[in-house]
């Protein structure tokens, strides 16, 4: 939730300006394709809709990974991941 909306409402009809987040910092998201909690595509539908935007940000995928529980490479990937954004 941002300010009382979804993940739908947000890259949806609302709109992403409408937020007043079109002048932020650049963005990453750190997602894993197998996470059962949060589905994965609400990552790549967020990364479209900031594309869309033209929200600088980046999508890194954690093959594999879940919701958090990353394995020790895949942490240290995920960093290095942040540290070249």
């Amino acid at each position: 939730m941002y300010n009382g909306l979804s993940a739908d409402e947000i890259v949806g009809d609302y709109g992403l300006k409408q937020l007043g987040i079109e002048n932020v910092p650049p963005i990453i998201t750190i997602h894993g394709d197998k996470d059962q909690l949060v589905p994965y595509a609400q990552s790549v539908r967020l990364h479209k809709a900031l594309d869309a935007a033209k929200v600088p940000n980046r999508l890194y995928t954690v093959a594999g990974g879940g919701h958090g529980d990353f394995s020790p490479q895949q942490n240290q990937d995920a960093w290095a991941a942040v540290r070249r954004s």
